[in-house]
């Protein structure tokens, strides 16, 4: 699968502005899909405006001149339709990169999740978290480090989008229920999905 090439930065700014970015996304894919249907009814004006205008009786030349102004303008519309086709697939791939670093994201295993939630999902001060996480300053940057790069690491993997959901969907269930005491017969979800 085509995937952008990302760095800590991306990761980071899609961490922190997940949202607004999508909605950008949005908004420039509904402003397209607007000019289009724009384009539609301009398309559906000018063809019943040459209909109208060849049942009328004048000279030959005045068709020509109106036909070739309408076939020039939907040659146009055409090369402009190939532009919004090359911009909507660019946007469909920055919203699935945007996607599965967040995908990517919710599968990690802690520290590392609650270090990049806590930093730079609700944007906390780094020397609060770092102080909170009990962690020394050289661990916690490690720690922190690794994160990113895991992330970085699992969405270039061949980890399916589906499977690193069910992988932040475990996640956030263990980190909401206390750990229960494990029977030895027992096999926990996280060690289940290594398997896979």
């Amino acid at each position: 699968m085509k995937r952008f090439k990302i760095s800590e930065k991306d990761v980071i700014k899609i961490l922190q502005h997940k949202e607004s970015m999508l909605d950008a996304i949005y908004e420039k894919i509904y402003s397209i899909k607007q000019e289009m249907l724009n384009t539609d009814e301009v398309i559906e004006m000018v063809a019943l405006s040459c209909k109208q205008v060849s049942d009328m009786h004048s000279s030959a030349g005045e068709h020509k001149d109106l036909f070739e102004v309408y076939e020039r303008y939907l040659s146009q519309l055409k090369k402009r339709g190939k532009e919004y086709e090359v911009v909507l697939q660019a946007l469909i791939l920055k919203e699935e990169m945007i996607l599965r670093v967040w995908s990517c994201f919710l599968a990690l295993d802690e520290p590392y999740y609650t270090i990049l939630n806590r930093r730079y999902v609700h944007n906390e001060l780094y020397d609060a978290v770092q102080k909170e996480s009990g962690y020394s300053l050289q661990v916690f940057e490690k720690y922190r480090k690794r994160a990113i790069q895991g992330i970085i690491k699992l969405y270039f993997s061949d980890v399916t989008d589906e499977r690193l959901q069910l992988m932040g969907a475990c996640q956030l269930e263990e980190q909401k229920a206390a750990e229960p005491a494990e029977d030895d017969n027992q096999m926990s979800l996280k060690d289940w999905f290594k398997d896979f």
